[in-house]
């Protein structure tokens, strides 16, 4: 059920724009996505031209290509350029194709390159992992498993058909909890407890299985008798530097999944599952990650609108008042589910 994040792409030009004051760098934007980014002048970008797009958290082969990314760690950021946000980084094709002969028989091969072509794993592209400390990772019992969908939620600019969604669907809009992705599951009768990549032993230190037991999620699932996994972000104390400045850890759900169905709950159907997992037990209740609003079809038209709204307060009853990390936002069916990061919030932190 995992579904791999495309973090190079091929993708072509739609606009080239200047950037006021900036007599060297040009603000691209892309067909069939929402990005925006930032690129030198002297690379000749025109509309219609081919390049490979890197998302961000992208983090490059150590290749002389990509030797002007080395002050970075390779990682691709969020960065500001002459007051101007950029996300990602974008290269000519032909450059790309020079640099990897392998790509280069491979593309030679494509009678019409796809728009959206995936060269993640030609490339050998990885995805930027926070390095986790052992208290919060834990003891390692396997990979994490097969029969549950990971929590990477794709994110808006990625949706060719945005404006579309935004115009004819009603979306419910929830902070997105800047801290630790973790899953509870109860399947076949075994519980298990996982960050966000491995499935973890029962250990007395790590704080995976600690929430574990503060929530007694365990006897909650048992007690409903169905194969389900619990998901939600972990924040608080000693997480992600607690840029929410909570006084205690908490645990905020945003999905829980009907195993047997391969599915996620609907919006309804979580509320509904969440009060009667918080029937059985005593202890903290299972809360949801705060509600920021209901965005009514048309309300927001591009993903301008959609970046600023990402913009705001984190929503969490009793926190301080600190900037959110950005939004999560899905149908009320659950069919439509993406997230926006605050690009605010991303360079304010370097993140």
């Amino acid at each position: 059920m995992d579904i791999k994040r495309k973090l190079a792409t091929i993708r072509t030009i739609k606009t080239v724009e200047p950037i006021e004051g900036a007599d060297n760098i040009v603000k691209l934007t892309f067909e069939s996505m929402g990005w925006v980014c930032v690129t030198r002048r002297d690379t000749n970008p025109k509309p219609g031209d081919k390049r490979v797009y890197f998302e961000v958290d992208s983090v490059l082969p150590k290749l002389p290509i990509f030797e002007f990314m080395e002050p970075y760690n390779y990682r691709v950021k969020t960065a500001k350029f002459r007051g101007q946000v950029s996300q990602g980084l974008s290269i000519p094709l032909e450059e790309i194709m020079n640099a990897f002969p392998n790509v280069k028989d491979v593309l030679q091969r494509e009678d019409n390159l796809p728009e959206g072509m995936d060269l993640t794993d030609i490339l050998g592209i990885v995805k930027y992992e926070i390095p986790e400390t052992v208290q919060i990772s834990g003891e390692v019992k396997g990979p994490f498993p097969g029969f549950i969908e990971k929590t990477d939620e794709e994110r808006a600019a990625n949706f060719p058909n945005l404006n579309e969604l935004l115009a004819t669907v009603d979306l419910i809009a929830r902070t997105k909890i800047d801290g630790t992705s973790s899953t509870f599951y109860l399947y076949n009768g075994e519980f298990g407890v996982c960050s966000r990549n491995q499935e973890l032993k029962d250990t007395k230190s790590n704080i995976y299985w600690k929430i574990a037991r503060r929530y007694n999620i365990e006897e909650r699932l048992r007690s409903v008798g169905q194969n389900l996994a619990i998901q939600g972000e972990i924040a608080g104390p000693d997480i992600q530097n607690n840029r929410a400045k909570l006084s205690e850890v908490q645990l905020f759900v945003f999905t829980i999944q009907a195993l047997d169905e391969a599915r996620r709950l609907t919006d309804d159907e979580l509320d509904r599952m969440l009060n009667r997992l918080n029937e059985y037990t005593d202890g903290p209740k299972l809360q949801r990650c705060p509600l920021v609003g209901i965005i009514k079809a048309g309300t927001l038209k591009t993903i301008e609108d959609l970046a600023k709204y990402s913009d705001g307060p984190t929503c969490i009853p009793g926190a301080p008042e600190t900037a959110r990390e950005g939004v999560v936002l899905r149908s009320i069916d659950g069919k439509i589910s993406m997230k926006q990061v605050s690009a605010r919030y991303l360079l304010k932190h370097d993140l």
